[in-house]
Parts: C-alpha cells; sequence; structure tokens
C-alpha cells in the first residue's frame, strides 16, 4: 500500500529506516524555516536547517525516482510520478490560491498572483515550489538517462520541454528555478544518484564524507557564506547530499513501529502546513490584533503546534478515499 510520497523507502532496505527518520526530522525543520524568527537565538535554528531539508528531499526523491526509472516504463513512471507528485501539486495549488484570494478579500488588498506562475511554478504558497522544481530535476535525469543510456529519442524530447520550462521560469523570475545558478545543485542531485547507484564508496567512507558536508554548510551558513554560483547558494546541495549520505548508509535495524507510521505523514504535513501557518499569524495579527514576538521558545511552540495541527489534519484527510487520493497522491 502506497501511503505517502516516497513511502517506498520503508520496506527498500534497513538504510531506509533512517532515510525516514531523517524525513521527519527534515519536515520540522521546514517548517522551522517558514515560522518567523525575531532574535538571534531563533534564528540560529533556521541556520541550522537551510541548508539541509529541502535539499535532503531532492537528494533523497531525485536518487530513488532514478532507481525506479531504471525498472519502469516510461508510461508507467509517467503515471506513478502524476498521482504522487502533480495530482496534490494541482489540489493545493487551488487550496492556496482560494486562500490567498479570500484573505485578499478580507484584508482589503488587491491580487496579484499570475494564474499560470501558480499552476506551473508553484508561486500560490512558499512552499509549493518545491514539486515543479522536483519534476523538472527528474526530467533532467530521464532525459539524460534516454539520450545516453537508451539512446531514445525521448530523451531529445523530455530535454527539450525541460530546457524551455527553465529558461521560461528564469527569464520571468519565477519562484524555484529564478537563480541560473541552480543548474549546479541540478548537476549534483544527478550527480549524487548516478554515483551512489554505483556504489563507488564503502558506508563508513559515505557517511563520513557526508558529516563533512553538513557541518561544512551549517558552519558556512553561520558566517553568511552561500558559496554563490550565478546567485545560486551552493551550501543548499552540500548540505542536502551531506545529509543524504548520511542516513542512506546508516543502518538500522528496528525502529519503532509508530515512528515508521509517523514518517508516511512527512510529505503530508509538508503540503498542509503553510495554511495553519496562515491561519495562526492571521488570528493573531488580524483579528485579535496581537503581534507575535517570536523569540526561541515561542518560535519552538508554534513549529510544534503546527506539526501537531498539520498530523492530525492529514490523519483525518486520509480517512476520505478521495481527499486521501487528491491531496497526497495515496491510494
Amino acid at each position: 500500500m502506497d501511503k505517502s510520497f516516497a513511502s517506498s523507502l520503508v520496506n527498500d532496505d534497513k538504510r531506509s529506516y533512517s532515510v525516514d527518520l531523517t524525513r521527519i526530522l527534515c519536515t520540522i525543520g521546514v517548517i522551522i524555516l517558514h515560522v518567523p524568527y525575531d532574535t538571534e537565538a531563533a534564528k540560529f535554528l533556521n541556520t541550522i536547517f537551510w541548508p539541509l531539508c529541502v535539499p535532503f528531499f531532492y537528494t533523497v526523491s531525485v536518487y530513488f525516482f532514478f532507481r525506479t526509472m531504471k525498472t519502469s516504463s516510461p508510461d508507467s513512471l509517467l503515471r506513478k510520478y502524476f498521482f504522487r507528485l502533480v495530482l496534490p501539486y494541482i489540489s493545493w495549488s487551488f487550496i492556496y490560491y482560494t486562500l490567498l484570494y479570500t484573505k485578499s478579500i478580507i484584508v482589503h488588498k488587491p491580487f496579484s498572483f499570475q494564474i499560470w506562475r501558480v499552476l506551473f511554478y508553484g508561486e500560490s504558497a512558499a512552499h509549493l515550489y518545491f514539486v515543479p522544481t522536483l519534476l523538472l530535476i527528474q526530467a533532467f535525469i530521464f532525459s539524460i538517462f534516454y539520450l545516453f543510456v537508451k539512446k531514445n529519442i525521448l530523451g531529445v524530447i523530455t530535454l527539450s520541454i525541460s530546457i524551455s520550462y527553465f529558461v521560461i521560469g528564469d527569464l520571468f523570475n519565477c519562484f524555484g528555478v529564478r537563480d541560473t545558478g541552480i543548474l549546479f545543485s541540478f548537476a549534483l542531485y544527478i550527480g549524487f544518484a548516478f554515483i551512489h547507484d554505483a556504489r563507488c564508496m564503502s558506508k563508513v567512507a559515505s557517511i563520513l564524507l557526508g558529516l563533512i558536508f553538513v557541518v561544512t554548510s551549517i558552519v558556512l551558513n553561520f558566517f553568511d557564506i552561500a558559496l554563490n554560483l550565478l546567485n545560486y547558494p551552493m551550501v543548499l546541495p552540500m548540505g542536502g547530499v551531506g545529509l543524504a549520505l548520511i542516513s542512506m548508509n546508516v543502518s538500522l535495524s528496528t525502529v519503532p513501529k509508530w515512528l515508521l507510521n509517523l514518517s508516511t505523514y512527512s510529505y503530508a504535513i509538508y503540503l498542509i502546513h503553510i495554511m495553519f501557518l496562515e491561519v495562526l499569524e492571521f488570528s493573531f495579527q488580524k483579528m485579535y490584533a496581537i503581534n507575535v514576538f517570536y523569540n526561541f521558545t515561542v518560535k519552538s511552540l508554534f513549529v510544534l503546534i503546527i506539526f501537531f495541527l498539520s498530523l492530525v489534519c492529514a490523519f483525518i484527510m486520509r480517512k476520505f478515499k478521495l481527499a486521501k487520493y487528491l491531496l497526497f497522491g495515496e491510494r
């Protein structure tokens, strides 16, 4: 039973347990990044998680897409990822677009979102860019594989579409692909998929290299050194690849069942959490005229509340087959 985005990792092998646990941590980290901060102590949480969370999701998602792609036909691959990624993305884009429009009416502010940017580049919410950008990376790796390995015309077609999509997004400054240098990070994610699949390094060497990448990316971020290449911070793929190297090479023999079940909610929580963040902030600021001061304690409390509300919401939604299918790509 396919319970969540990339949930098949749970039963893939022992190393997958650590990947799932890391996914929970990174889901919490994404919420941390989206909750504001007003003190240096609260900001420090962002400093730790910013180079790790979303890049980790890209790294492992691209790797397991590559593994799936090698043994799947193009049509089955398209069907699988349409239902897992595209369908929930469209559903949540509509939800967030509607919420933004409603909010604009309530606060009497002009609504300026362009539907094509919302539909194709995830600009209805701060986090939805992840899905089209991930699909773009997957399209690139599909192009490379079918062009140079399979020597199939599908590689040329997919590459042409991918380049066109990227160029349009880059020219119009669309969130997710607005920095040309992001192509370097794409190359690292794709390179990781090919190299790690070939098992070029031992587990110990992979873990040590991963630790070096993670620590280095956090330290550089602490000193505001982003290693920009064409305006894109390369500390992001460095941290994500490093965390993936660690989690994919640490073997765990047993993990509590409840924790594994919790990991199947990671994608759902990722999709939902901005909704609760917006609702809480709007309630405090507009309905109760309270200006929240986000120190370390308040920020941490907000993160826990949003995580819990998102988890409960996902749990309830999963009880309804249509909601589960449309909102999370689960059958």
